[in-house]
């Protein structure tokens, strides 16, 4: 995640608010409020864990779909035994993303 994007996830979770200084080109600056609650940086933490574990699924899927191009252009080729044995990694692909994607399902 770019430091843009937790930071609009902090301030959307009330911790803290960007704003412009005056007379510098230098963007945003973030300030932390001191007086947030437990609960609130708690909501933080999960809603930067779930945008990893999405981004960590959505690798799989690509990963899962490289194999399968693999391994549909070795069938293509006519080498049979390249293309069986690049069978699994498709399925590997899947099972990691749903393993990724159940772990966030248990924690919420």
């Amino acid at each position: 995640m770019s430091d843009d994007e937790i930071i609009a996830i902090a301030v959307s979770h009330r911790l803290g608010r960007t704003m412009k200084p005056i007379g510098m080109d230098t963007g945003d600056v973030f300030f932390t409020d001191a007086s947030y609650r437990t609960d609130e940086l708690l909501s933080f933490a999960r809603a930067i864990e779930q945008e990893e574990r999405q981004a960590c699924a959505n690798l799989c899927d690509e990963l899962g779909q490289h194999w399968n191009d693999y391994k549909d252009t070795a069938l293509l080729n006519g080498d049979v035994a390249l293309s069986n044995a690049a069978s699994g990694e498709p399925r590997a692909a899947r099972a990691v993303k749903a393993a990724i994607l159940a772990r966030r399902q248990r924690i919420d």
